[in-house]
């Protein structure tokens, strides 16, 4: 049996990969500020121009990932775990769901659209083995930027999901599915226990649908 857990908004209450890239470019001491300012810029004229989550998601990694090595992004992204990681960085409702699960069994997932190497400290700070990450293109231990199949966000999350089930031998019997975004309703309809968390859209659409709804 599997429990799928959101990353962004539903597991933790920061976006990781926007979250960590104004960390990285924080690391420069000379320029890095001005660096963040401009990305925050650039950052906000896309997210008014782009249609979706998922094309924002395809923007960000063609824009700023492409040659980046993996062992380098790791290294950062613990320092960066290390920095954020208190308890005001997790929703603990939502970690006491995913210890409610454990005990019942299940394995946890992280489902997110974001990096393997900025979930991979958290999963093993919260003791997660499988996450499925962004499809990121990976020559040689580094990144391209380029998306090798769909953003894990939307249609994206119900297709990684499928997949991964297909590769564990799995099924979604009984399994629990918890996102924050209405960009999770699509897979939150085909798990068998959807919970929608604290998202004023998917609020109404749980209430619509008779799922289940935290607040917190």
């Amino acid at each position: 049996m599997f429990a799928f857990f959101d990353l962004d908004g539903t597991l933790i209450k920061e976006k990781s990969i926007i979250s960590f890239y104004r960390f990285y470019l924080g690391l420069n001491e000379k320029s890095g500020a001005q660096l963040e300012e401009s990305f925050l810029k650039e950052l906000e004229c896309k997210s008014s121009a782009l249609a979706s989550r998922s094309k924002l998601n395809e923007w960000f990694y063609n824009s700023y990932f492409s040659g980046l090595s993996r062992d380098l992004l790791a290294k950062y992204s613990m320092l960066w775990f290390k920095e954020r990681a208190d308890e005001s960085f997790f929703n603990q409702s939502i970690v006491n769901e995913m210890g409610l699960r454990k005990n019942e069994g299940y394995e946890v997932v992280i489902l997110t659209g974001s990096f393997y190497e900025v979930v991979k400290p958290i999963a093993d700070f919260l003791n997660i083995g499988n996450i499925i990450s962004a499809p990121l293109e990976d020559v040689s231990g580094t990144y391209t930027g380029r998306l090798v199949d769909l953003p894990t966000i939307g249609p994206g999350k119900v297709k990684a999901m499928h997949h991964f089930l297909k590769c564990n031998e799995g099924s979604l019997e009984k399994s629990y599915g918890y996102g924050d975004d209405i960009s999770d309703f699509d897979y939150l309809s085909v798990v068998d226990n959807p919970i929608a968390f604290n998202g004023i859209e998917l609020q109404r659409v749980a209430n619509e649908r008779g799922w289940k709804y935290i607040f917190e």
